[in-house]
This record gives structure tokens, sequence and C-alpha cells, in this order.
């Protein structure tokens, strides 16, 4: 016996729901294909990086240093500060992308009847709403603190390749100390 995944409440195939439904789906989905997408090349980004700033360190621990190794070891920096620099720029444009499907993921199920919104409590949790939660009698109340809202991936984005920006920076200046 193979586990289905869970489905959202289907209205009548003739409905005006029925079309929204569909919409909000489609959305969702296309939201978190977004979010996989940003994900998959911030990961690619950090690698990359780390990879720079791991050869600098393999560089500058050398001892002795090989003639040139000066310049190197600013290329290495140089080059990790630029690279982290336009990721910050494109984390920045990430996420106003992914801000942007949240939006519409949101305004197409207001559209829907209260009973088929399914998205509503997780809404109401990101935008810092204390939401009700459990069982009849068992129930409590969940909410995200001021460093659970800003703690999201969309920031760490850019907070990330900023981080690493000011690392590279500092290196950069040490590789000719």
């Amino acid at each position: 016996m193979t586990a289905q995944e869970p489905t959202a409440p289907q209205p009548q195939s003739s409905t005006p729901d029925a079309v929204l439904v569909n919409l909000v789906d489609l959305a969702v989905r296309e939201y978190q294909h977004a979010e996989s997408i940003v994900q998959s090349r911030l990961y690619n980004f950090l690698f990359a990086d780390s990879i720079l700033i791991l050869s600098w360190a393999a560089l500058f621990s050398a001892s002795p240093r090989p003639a040139g190794a000066r310049w190197v070891l600013g290329s290495l920096a140089l080059l990790s500060t630029l690279l982290s620099f336009f990721w910050t720029l494109m984390g920045w444009r990430h996420r106003k992308f992914l801000y942007l499907h949240t939006h519409i993921v949101r305004s197409l199920e207001d559209k829907l009847t209260a009973g088929l919104r399914v998205h509503d409590l997780i809404t109401q949790l990101q935008e810092g709403s204390g939401v009700q939660v459990g069982m009849k009698g068992r129930q409590h109340t969940l909410q995200l603190s001021n460093i659970e809202l800003f703690a999201r991936s969309r920031n760490l984005g850019v907070l990330a390749p900023f981080c690493l920006m000011v690392v590279s920076t500092v290196l950069l200046g040490a590789s000719f100390a």
C-alpha cells in the first residue's frame, strides 16, 4: 500500500471555487519551485566561495610562502569579495520574487470561501500573529518571536553573501599586509 499526500478540500468541479483551488495549488507549487531554485543557487554560491576562502587560507598559512603569493592571495580575496557582492544583490532580487509568489498565493486564497483556505494559518504565523492549534480542549497558541520572524531563508540569501563579502574584504586587506 502506498502513502498518499494529504490534499486540500476539493469543491465541486463546476464551481468558481474549484477553479480558484486549482489556481492556489498551482501558485503554491510555483512558490515551492522558486524557493528550491533560490536555495540551490545559494548552496552553489556558498560552495564556490568556500573554495576561494579555503584556498586563500591554505596559501596564507604556507610557510614559507611561494614567490608571488601576495598577488594570488589578493586575487582570491578580491574574487571572493566580488562574488559575494553580486550574490548579495541576487539575494535581494530573489527575496522580491519570493515575496511576489507569497502575495500571489495569499491573494488567490483570499478569494476562496473560508472552509477551503488551507494557508491562512501559515500566513498568519509567518506575519507574526498567534495561531491556535490543537484539538478541542487541548489548544495552545503558536507565535514566532521577532528573531524567528527575521530568521527566514529569504533573509539568509542576503545575509550569508553579505557576511562573506565582509570576511573576504578583511582577507583582501590581510593579503597585502
